[in-house]
Order: structure tokens, then C-alpha cells, then sequence
């Protein structure tokens, strides 16, 4: 069953479309995160500092990745079983303190 996954934000700019489709079997976190990151690009992966599943799930990961609404850092982990994943969504969010000068 094919998964759906929305692109949000400066990822829909930075991909040049608002959804991926991931037509192959995936059975873990790893597995989507791996056919994600290969889907998303270079150009993805260097603007949010990403070389492997790994680094999606540090603290510091400037992307926010849903698993049909649930963080994907809740799920039990790169090696948690899927099964009838439907829709990814990959939200990019960033806080940033105001600051001024003079």
C-alpha cells in the first residue's frame, strides 16, 4: 500500500512539490525514514544537516516527522515495527528568540 507524505513549509520550496509518494514496502521507522531521505534529495539533506535516520530523531533535528499524527520520536524507535501507515507528515519548525540592534 503506497504511503502519502505531505510536505510542509520550506520543504514544499526546497523539494518542488507538496507530497512524495513512498511506493515501496516499508516495515520500521528506518526503512520510511531511509526511502524519505533518499526521495527528499541532497539539497534537503544538506539545508537541515541530515545524513542518516539517526539524526531525525536528535533533539536538535529542525524537522518535525508525524506518523499518522504521531512524532515518529514516539513510536519506540528506529526499529519499531509500521503497519497500515497511511499518511506522513514532515513539518519543518524553527523558533528563533527576537533580537535587536542599534
Amino acid at each position: 500500500m503506497p504511503i502519502r507524505v505531505r510536505l510542509h513549509g520550506r520543504l514544499k520550496d526546497l523539494v518542488g512539490k507538496e507530497e512524495i509518494i513512498i511506493n515501496r514496502e516499508v516495515k520500521t521507522v528506518r526503512d520510511l525514514l531511509e526511502e524519505l531521505l533518499k526521495q527528499l534529495g541532497e539539497k534537503v539533506k544538506k539545508e537541515f544537516e541530515i545524513e542518516k535516520p539517526e539524526d531525525l530523531l536528535q533533539p536538535r533535528s529542525r524537522l518535525v516527522i508525524l506518523i499518522d499524527g504521531f512524532s515518529i520520536k514516539l513510536r519506540g524507535g528506529l526499529d519499531a515495527p509500521l503497519s497500515n501507515v497511511r499518511e506522513v507528515s514532515i513539518d519543518n519548525i524553527e523558533v528563533m528568540e527576537w533580537f535587536g540592534g542599534g
